[in-house]
């Protein structure tokens, strides 16, 4: 199992929402960032964070990474993170953490990862929770400890995160920490696939190609292996293309 993407485009939404609540500069970097104008949006995020508003460094941090109306630069996006963690926003904490596990804009760092996808997960940021009960699973940077992986999932799983339910069902499929259970792997299986996870429709798409606590309905495995192709999960097409006809 892997962790999650780094600054998705659901984490970015949902910035983009709290920005909009907040009214001044962050409100005007808001509105400027979704209009696409860069060099607005990066003056009014800079004023937003001068003003030790978290979500303003954060989405600079953002702007830096992804090189919108600025050079791109991911040690400055890995600066303004910090800031923005620092200043309570969990997102900027999630960043940091990814950041860190992925070696961008530093080195790697499994131990700063862990502790930063804490801090966001412990605020509610699911995603955090997701990588960090994958840390857990795969023993990235820390003893594999399956028990804290099942909690981390199913806090995830319960926050909705498709990450965390796709992960926690694989879990019941391979009776790690739980008992083997191939109805809830089916059930959390079909969460993750619904919320948009390909990994999620893959592995649903396996329970039936192979029965596993259903009946053999190859036919819905086609159906789940090509969403999760077309999704651009190279494991949904590579397990399409060797169903059985």
């Amino acid at each position: 199992m892997r962790e999650s993407s780094f600054l998705n485009c659901a984490i970015l939404a949902t910035m983009l929402s709290a920005a909009c609540a907040s009214g001044g500069p962050l409100l005007d970097g808001s509105n400027a960032y979704r209009n696409k104008d860069y060099a607005l949006a990066l003056d009014r995020f800079n004023q937003s964070c001068a003003l030790r508003e978290g979500l303003g460094c954060t989405m600079l941090g953002y702007m830096y990474f992804n090189g919108q109306g600025v050079k791109q630069d991911q040690v400055q996006a890995l600066t303004q993170f910090k800031k923005g963690c620092e200043l309570n926003d969990p997102t900027a904490c999630y960043n940091l953490g990814q950041a860190y596990f992925n070696a961008q804009g530093t080195n790697q760092d499994y131990v700063s990862a862990a502790k930063f996808y804490e801090k966001s997960c412990d605020a509610k940021v699911f995603k955090g929770c997701t990588n960090l009960g994958m840390m857990y699973y795969n023993g990235h940077g820390m003893a594999q400890n399956f028990e804290k992986a099942r909690d981390l999932l199913e806090k995830a799983c319960d926050g909705n995160d498709a990450l965390g339910c796709n992960g926690l069902g694989l879990m019941y499929v391979n009776a790690q920490s739980v008992k083997q259970d191939y109805i809830k792997a089916r059930e959390l299986f079909t969460k993750a696939c619904d919320g948009g996870a390909a990994q999620g429709c893959t592995n649903l798409g396996s329970i039936y190609a192979n029965g596993a606590g259903v009946p053999t309905d190859r036919a819905r495995a086609k159906e789940l292996f090509s969403k999760s192709c077309k999704m651009g999960l190279k494991e949904g097409c590579n397990a399409l293309g060797q169903l059985p006809r």
